[in-house]
């Protein structure tokens, strides 16, 4: 049964329904408003994430390393500016920086 988009876990009549339900529910907490929470039994569990494990930490891996090259790209360029604006300042003035 669905409430929304929480499911509503509910009462069970019969053994095997109760079964099923509770290896569904294995690893999964509700929280105080609702919503699924997944619990992790190991360190392992959390680094797979059920599966998608690749996509997920791939994902941050590559949001990194761009974030990275992005400083290193701001830093780079902010060097040659103050390099640019030191020659010009030579140029224009005489005055070595």
């Amino acid at each position: 049964m669905r409430c929304g988009s929480v499911q509503n876990w509910g009462t069970h009549d019969t053994a095997d329904d109760s079964i099923a339900t509770h290896r569904r529910r294995i690893g999964r907490r509700l929280t105080s408003w609702g919503a699924r929470m997944i619990w992790w039994n190991s360190w392992s569990e959390f680094v797979a994430m059920g599966g998608y494990g690749l996509y997920v930490w791939g994902s941050f891996g590559v949001t990194a390393a761009v974030i990275a090259v992005e400083i290193w790209a701001i830093g780079a360029r902010r060097r040659a500016l103050s390099q640019e604006h030191a020659l010009q300042r030579e140029v224009d003035f005489g005055e070595p920086t």
